[in-house]
């Protein structure tokens, strides 16, 4: 066990005395005593509550909660949202849909106030009862580790840390201190609502087992943290394999690299489905065995194609990329100049022309002695020789048989193969502007111009395309 002195919060959990810290407070006895010993130590404390709204009372906790603020000096800050139509309208649990919005006001008002973690009151019952409700849905190494006494919760904040200072105490020792000094706490009755799971590991199993061995919640507890110094060897591993085969990670999405991801051993592609499924899932969907090898399979089978992990995660094999998202949330790259499928519009030349809220299309006619090309040319700036083209363009997305003869090589391909190659995903392609003279497509914008229609040394008019986005 652990005691919760300056030792464990400066050293293991990070903190820093003089810096300001958000509490996350519930009324209940282990929030109670987190709140209290950080106010026996020292450090300066902002409280906040969140009113999930979902017992009659709860307001009369805030509350509770509000005037022992006002109490002790310490600045108190309310958050409170319907947990309920946030389960029903994301398609969550009471229990998921209710930690995420408490997490994310707990990580909003620790911005808000500067502070430099968040606490709360997780204790070493929470710890076991995490272990067995991992265990039971199946969970892999990492989910046996049990909660950790510092980590960063990259969906909610990549800055500020959560920490967990009681993770070494035990509820009933609490119970019992408070008790003696005379410091009260609220109840909430939901922790003994079976119709929760974790409640049912509680209540229900951890006394079934401890029949079976009356220190099982002492050995879960060790085991766990006994874990986690063997998980921090293979993450050292895992994470020399994540950063070899990351191709990409934005906020709505990552990608990795199939090739890479297949010379891996299962147990490191194990790690890095999961490791790509939590950036967008943190309940325990993606631990799930039946789950990790049915994607794992899928990414080594090599065929282009999309499967679903639990948890809405989106998995789809684009040409040697593999993305990770949530399911429905296709990624678009800020720089992708995507229109409306059908688009079909004229363009003369000079002309500015609108195609999409952001992108605008600009043709101008230069002189060849007027133009000089970069080295490393603009993607989005095509030169072509004006005496090739026919006007008016035409702006349209593609359409089925479209052929492009690429500039440098030897004759014409499919369309669709051309955007195989050069990695266009699928889910671009459709909304991806062409610009076409007549019926030939003279430029793919971002990528290539129509050989027939390059410049030469008998070249005397350029047309200038210039495709950007509009400030």
């Amino acid at each position: 066990m652990r005691p919760v002195n300056e030792e464990l919060l400066c050293d293991v959990c990070g903190l820093n005395k003089n810096a300001p810290l958000l509490v996350g407070v519930s009324g209940g006895p282990d929030s109670v005593f987190l709140w209290r010993r950080f106010l026996e130590l020292g450090f300066p404390v902002v409280v906040a509550h969140f009113d999930h709204g979902l017992r009659p009372d709860s307001r009369a906790d805030a509350e509770w909660v509000s005037e022992q603020a006002k109490h002790l000096n310490c600045r108190f800050v309310l958050g409170q949202n319907d947990v309920k139509a946030y389960a029903k309208q994301k398609g969550l649990s009471l229990e998921a849909a209710a930690r995420q919005m408490r997490y994310r006001f707990l990580f909003e008002a620790a911005e808000t106030n500067a502070c430099q973690a968040v606490a709360v009151g997780h204790t070493a019952d929470d710890q076991v009862e995490t272990v067995l409700l991992h265990l039971l849905r199946g969970s892999g190494l990492k989910g046996l580790c049990g909660m950790r006494f510092r980590t960063l919760l990259e969906e909610f904040s990549t800055a500020i840390p959560l920490v967990r200072p009681l993770l070494g105490v035990w509820r009933k020792d609490i119970e019992r201190y408070l008790e003696q000094a005379g410091i009260s706490y609220r109840q909430d009755v939901t922790n003994r609502d079976l119709r929760f799971l974790r409640n049912r590991v509680r209540h229900e199993l951890l006394p079934i087992l401890e029949t079976y061995n009356p220190q099982i919640r002492r050995h879960l507890w060790r085991m766990a943290f006994s874990l986690q110094a063997d998980y921090q060897i293979i993450d050292q591993v895992a994470q020399s394999a994540w950063q070899r085969c990351l191709e990409e990670a934005a906020p709505g999405y990552l990608a990795l690299k199939r090739v890479e991801f297949c010379a891996e051993a299962e147990g490191v592609q194990a790690y890095l489905i999961k490791e790509a499924a939590g950036r967008f899932s943190r309940e325990q969907f993606g631990s799930n065995f039946i789950s990790v090898t049915r994607v794992m399979n899928f990414i080594k089978g090599g065929h282009l194609g999309q499967v679903e992990m639990e948890g809405g995660v989106q998995v789809v094999i684009d040409h040697s990329l593999v993305y990770f998202f949530p399911r429905g949330n296709w990624p678009v790259m800020p720089d992708w100049p995507l229109v409306a499928p059908e688009i079909s519009l004229l363009v003369s030349v000079p002309e500015r022309l609108t195609l999409a809220d952001e992108w605008v299309l600009e043709t101008s006619l230069l002189h060849a002695n007027e133009i000089s090309i970069p080295e490393e040319p603009d993607p989005f700036t095509a030169y072509l020789d004006y005496a090739t083209v026919d006007l008016p363009l035409l702006v349209r997305t593609r359409k089925s048989g479209d052929r492009f003869w690429p500039y440098g090589m030897p004759g014409p391909m499919r369309l669709s193969d051309f955007m195989v190659n050069v990695h266009l995903p699928r889910w671009a392609r459709d909304r991806w502007p062409l610009v076409f003279s007549g019926d030939s497509l003279v430029w793919v914008p971002g990528f290539r111009i129509a050989h027939p229609y390059r410049l030469t040394p008998l070249t005397r008019e350029v047309l200038m395309l210039r495709l950007y986005r509009q400030d």
